[in-house]
């Protein structure tokens, strides 16, 4: 179904879209206006309150979501900062059986910043390794940080992760877009 990246792209902002939808939310694609908006892919408005948000979606078939931007933004705030402009919804595309299934993750700014930012300081700087890592990587927000876990490393020595979402999960906290 989908094995081809921008597919899976749009399936996460069209289920992310339609299950705001369901929430009550109006919502438009901004990629329908431009192609492959950078750091924005949905605007949101509640018409109730007389407020809108904008969100960036991302979605995979793997327990890491690639964010689109390297591990030299994930380690500068400023960078971050900017690199980061609204909400993220994370879409987790489940296909096996056959129907798929879709787990939703979301962080505000704040926390996404903060979550990035935290954990691949422990990532680059907590964890003994051989070589130093190549800060060109992607950087990627596995699903265990979304889940609020603190993290024991796996394969290499160091200290803990301690998740700044401190045991919360993000999974349908939709509220989140808001904040």
């Amino acid at each position: 179904m989908a094995k081809n990246k921008a597919r899976l792209g749009k399936i996460g902002e069209f289920m992310t879209a339609v299950q705001l939808m369901h929430l009550g939310f109006d919502v438009a694609n901004l990629n329908d206006s431009i192609p492959n908006m950078k750091s924005v892919d949905l605007l949101v408005y509640d018409d109730n309150l007389k407020r809108h948000t904008l969100v960036q979606v991302k979605a995979s078939t793997e327990n890491t979501f690639p964010v689109g931007f390297d591990l030299s933004v994930a380690e500068d705030m400023n960078k971050l900062k900017d690199a980061v402009t609204c909400a993220f919804v994370f879409v987790k595309v489940d296909l096996k059986g056959t129907e798929p299934k879709y787990t939703f993750y979301i962080l505000s700014r704040k926390q996404m910043i903060e979550l990035t930012y935290k954990g691949h300081d422990w990532y680059l700087h907590k964890l003994q390794r051989d070589k130093e890592v190549k800060r060109t990587g992607i950087v990627c927000i596995p699903e265990e940080w979304l889940q609020g876990s603190d993290i024991k490393p796996k394969r290499l020595k160091g200290e803990n992760f301690k998740n700044p979402l401190n045991g919360i999960s993000a999974k349908d906290a939709w509220n989140n877009i808001w904040l």
